[in-house]
């Protein structure tokens, strides 16, 4: 009986069942040899040096010669681990020009609403202007509505975004995965940080053409 140790990489050791090595060669697979041999290196700095000395022993057991009649192959862990880390890293990119798209589309969703915002509210813009607003006043005025829309569009997706990964989590966790969910402020922060920004963004041009109505023009406009 082993402790439990936890799922890790679609794999959970807690449910496999340890077996006699003679039970299994004799009585369910019907050979003599070893098909599978796991090594732990206490010193992750001698892994190298390691699989050199077990490629050695092999090759001496398997009277083997030269090596490219080697009929066995050593695999290091930390090399199965690069390629996933590459995968994941690539994996991680694509998603991020996703969102990148997904922000570019939802910002120029953005600036267009500003825009008919602004054109809707033209006479009031003139009749600020006449009542003495400056062009300065009207721009942080319209960008501000611009920050405030896509903040409320931040927070609305940092609550949806939550509630699918607790969903995931619960998903795998009772498929018996070790799955902890946990959305971190720093990524709650970064959330807003980005919202801000796309509402400042493709605010501008909305705020700027806002700020430069002639007063006149705008009071005359049906």
């Amino acid at each position: 009986v082993q402790e439990e140790k936890g799922a890790s990489i679609f794999f959970n050791p807690d449910d496999q069942i340890l077996v006699p090595l003679s039970v299994v060669q004799k009585q369910l697979l019907g050979i003599d040899h070893l098909q599978f041999i796991q090594l732990k290196i206490s010193n992750g700095g001698h892994v190298e040096e390691s699989i050199e000395i077990v490629r050695e022993v092999l090759r001496e057991e398997h009277k083997i010669k030269n090596i490219e009649d080697e009929d066995y192959s050593v695999r290091n862990m930390a090399d199965a681990l690069s390629i996933l880390t590459g995968i994941t890293d690539g994996l991680r990119l694509f998603l991020g020009l996703m969102a990148s798209i997904s922000l570019v589309v939802g910002g120029i969703g953005i600036m267009n609403i500003m825009l008919v915002t602004v054109s809707e509210r033209t006479r009031e813009i003139g009749l600020r202007k006449a009542l003495g607003a400056r062009s300065r006043d009207i721009r942080m005025q319209f960008l501000f509505e611009a920050i405030i829309l896509t903040s409320i569009g931040g927070v609305i997706g940092v609550a949806v975004g939550s509630l699918v990964s607790w969903l995931i989590s619960i998903g795998a966790q009772y498929a018996g995965f070790d799955w902890v969910f946990s959305v971190p402020l720093s990524a709650m922060a970064l959330a807003a940080g980005v919202s801000i920004l796309v509402g400042v963004v493709f605010g501008l041009y909305p705020a700027a053409k806002a700020a430069k109505l002639d007063p006149i023009e705008a009071l005359r406009y049906e």
